[in-house]
């Protein structure tokens, strides 16, 4: 995905007041009519086609993901066509010890478990002709298959076991 390059640092802090510890920002300067100085800075934004939500800011009429900025504000990097990923999973949560540098790869490896899963694990899933748990893992655009298991709790922990080896710090910590 194509990035707009950032707007220059020192405009940004001139305007901003970025807080690392609860990730919210704060306009210290109005950019227009409808700011007012010590507000919170930007609205929650609906990505409807990755079921997504993020806080987007508005700077001289133009919007930027405020994980974005807040990364840039920290490091002094623009991440230009990297991502940059929440580490817990919660797009909301700009925290600077919640965001990371990614890749692409690297970001998918974090994704939760689809919304259809029945197991209630990422990974795994009900096999009808086996009659047991299947863990598999994807792991550069090639499916995996970590076995059939009675026990779902075991299938999953197998599958977990699979992230921590080939997705590492990337790998989705929660179920």
């Amino acid at each position: 995905m194509k990035h707009k390059p950032m707007p220059e640092l020192n405009y940004i802090k001139s305007i901003l007041n970025y807080d690392p510890d609860t990730g919210i920002f704060i306009w210290k300067a109005s950019n227009s009519k409808r700011v007012k100085v010590g507000d919170v800075a930007g609205c929650i934004h609906s990505n409807k086609k990755f079921n997504k939500k993020y806080y987007i800011i508005s700077i001289n009429k133009k919007p930027y993901k405020a994980h974005r900025l807040a990364y840039y504000y920290i490091t002094s990097i623009d991440p230009c066509d990297m991502q940059i990923d929440h580490i817990s999973g919660n797009t909301l949560d700009n925290r600077f010890d919640n965001l990371r540098l990614a890749t692409n790869a690297q970001n998918t490896k974090n994704a939760k478990k689809y919304k259809n899963n029945k197991s209630g694990f990422k990974g795994v899933s009900w096999h009808k002709k086996a009659k047991k748990w299947s863990a598999e893992i994807q792991v550069n655009n090639k499916q995996i298959k970590l076995g059939y298991y009675t026990n779902k709790f075991y299938a999953a922990l197998v599958y977990a076991r699979a992230a921590k080896k080939y997705f590492g710090e990337f790998r989705r910590k929660d179920k």
